[in-house]
């Protein structure tokens, strides 16, 4: 999970040196971080082994609604297979697909939330 939160927060930083249409300089931020091994050490400095770990509430809350799900759809859109259908590979991946499909769109929210939390400098986890 750490991994992930390392990912996160290198994405999350912004180098922009666009110039703007009007003329003006903004000025440029360098990164908070040169890599993975600077933003353990930030994060660490800043809230601990816990700080390691934010977001990983709303991870563990989606993962049962969205197993859940899955399966139940998977199984749902099986069982309107015609019965010659049932043992066909390229149905059974297009139920898969579709179930992971609606799945992952009924539990997204909580994906964002968790990269909010992770993007955030705040210590609450």
């Amino acid at each position: 999970y750490p991994l992930d939160l390392a990912r996160t927060k290198l994405a999350f930083q912004v180098n922009n040196t666009d110039q703007p249409s009007n003329g003006l300089k903004r000025p440029s931020a360098p990164p908070s971080y040169g890599g993975i091994k600077d933003v353990f050490r930030g994060v660490y400095s800043e809230g601990g082994v816990r700080a390691l770990y934010r977001g990983v509430g709303p991870t563990l809350m989606g993962i049962l609604p969205y197993a859940g799900l899955k399966f139940y759809i998977y199984e749902g859109l099986k069982a309107h297979v015609p019965e010659d259908y049932k043992n066909s590979v390229t149905l059974k991946l297009s139920c898969g697909a579709a179930a992971g499909l609606f799945g992952q769109t009924l539990t997204y929210p909580l994906d964002v939330v968790r990269r909010q939390m992770q993007g955030s400098k705040s210590s609450a986890a």
